[in-house]
Order: structure tokens, then sequence, then C-alpha cells
């Protein structure tokens, strides 16, 4: 069976006159042996992010003593982990700080090693670095008029997390309005400056300015 000290060896001798010989845990003749064919359990990363970067935190265990975990991120090897406990045997928690650059999904995951040399690789965990919505253009037509003509705003926007986009758009004149190709007349003489904000509600957010819209009489 597996374990510590789940294998002993001795030897029994006899002589002739049929008395037997047996070694004792005592004389420390008995020789033990740690059986492990088993991979040690690893969770799944726990991660935590704290301005930008991360910790993170798994559980590993064994029939045998835990002796290191190394995390991955994207298929590197980042290190090894510190265990939160040093007094710990075959039940560990350990952490390590990590950071992450570029956007999209990053795979995290980590390895652990037992005493006899078994690995044990933990589930995946999939970290998405939220990414900015992009603008391909903005614009407003006509671009002048008097206080009659309806102004036409219109814009062209992707976000590559697949979120969903709210518009914002801000005349210029101190008036504003929420949908994503609205219409718009100026009621007063001037130059105005339109701008539209494009937001994907986690915080990212980019703008634009149409053409200048001159409305005269």
């Amino acid at each position: 069976f597996e374990g510590i000290d789940s294998c002993w060896i001795y030897v029994r001798s006899q002589d002739k006159a049929g008395n037997w010989y047996t070694p004792s845990e005592k004389e420390i003749s008995i020789q033990h042996y740690n059986i492990d064919w088993t991979n040690p359990y690893t969770s799944k990363v726990v991660s935590e992010e704290k301005n930008e970067n991360y910790k993170a935190t798994i559980e590993t265990a064994d029939v045998l003593k835990i002796t290191g975990c190394l995390l991955y991120i994207d298929g590197e090897n980042q290190g090894s982990m510190s265990f939160l406990n040093q007094e710990c045997y075959n039940e560990c928690f350990l952490e390590k700080d990590f950071t992450l650059s570029g956007a999209g999904e990053h795979d995290i995951y980590a390895y652990c090693r037992d005493l006899a040399g078994n690995w044990g690789k933990g589930e995946t965990t999939q970290i998405t670095i939220n990414t900015p919505p992009v603008i391909s253009f903005c614009k407003s037509l006509p671009t002048s008029g008097d206080k009659d003509t309806e102004i036409q705003f219109a814009v062209t926007a992707e976000d590559i997390n697949d979120d969903t986009l709210s518009f914002f758009w801000d005349f210029g004149d101190n008036t504003s309005s929420q949908e994503e190709s609205p219409t718009h007349i100026y009621s007063e003489n001037g130059t105005y400056t339109p701008t539209v904000t494009v937001s994907d509600g986690k915080g990212e957010e980019v703008s634009c300015s149409t053409a200048w819209i001159t409305i005269v009489e």
C-alpha cells in the first residue's frame, strides 16, 4: 500500500537447535520504505487581482511529503511557489505573485511534486485581460447647415472581448444622446465639435471627434 513506511523489510534467522531470531524496531534492523505511485492532487489556481498584479493560490495533497510547486502561465514556467506554512507535510497551500501582459485570455496552472518525484498538474484557470473598444470612424452629415438642418451622426466601433458597448454623444451645445446613431438639430448659430465616447462597461472607454459643424442663418 502507499504511504509513509508502507513497506518494511527484515530477515529472520534460525539455528540448528530451532531457535529463531527476529529483528526488532529497537535494534534498527528493520528497513522501512515509502511507497508512492500517485501524483499529488493539485487544485485549480485561485487568483486575486491587486492593482494589475495578481496572487495565485493553490492547494495540494499527497500520501507523501509535498516538496514544491511551480506556477505556469501560457505554458511558461514562472518559478517556484511559496509555502504558506513551512511545516506542512502532505497537505499544503502555496502562493505566488505574478503579472500579466497582453490582452486576451491567459492560461494559468500549477505543477506540484512529492517526495517520490511524482508531479501532479492542476486544472487550468483562465484570466482575461480586458481590451478597450476600438472606434473605426465617427462622422456627422452634413457638416454645415442652418437651424432647421437635421444632422445625422454615426460611429463604428468593435470590442475584441465581445463586450456590450454603450455610446454617449456630446453634440457640443450642452446637449447629448446615448443612441448609437442619433440625429440632432442645433438651435443656435455657431461652430460645434461633436464627440462620441464608447464604453465597454468594464472601465474601458475611447472617444472620437467628428468634423466641425457650422450652423448659420
